[in-house]
């Protein structure tokens, strides 16, 4: 997966804080899975939306990405 310089990875630390975001609704967020790291969630997300999904149990995730793959479906 290539991210974009203007674009970040966010991590859900559970179903529950991912679901309440909302991000798994938001048509600019895109879903992002590793197999070598565990979570209940990544997305690819413009720096610029990220304020808005930055709470408690949500963090930046820090580069590399190279073991993240863009979700299919």
């Amino acid at each position: 997966m290539s991210v974009q310089p203007n674009e970040i990875v966010l991590s859900f630390r559970s179903h529950r804080v991912r679901d309440k975001s909302g991000i798994n609704k938001d048509p600019a967020a895109k879903a992002v899975y590793s197999f070598t790291r565990a979570s209940y969630g990544y997305y690819r997300i413009d720096k610029s939306l990220a304020s808005q999904y930055l709470k408690p149990g949500v963090v930046i995730l820090r580069a590399p990405y190279d073991d993240i793959l863009d979700c299919w479906g």
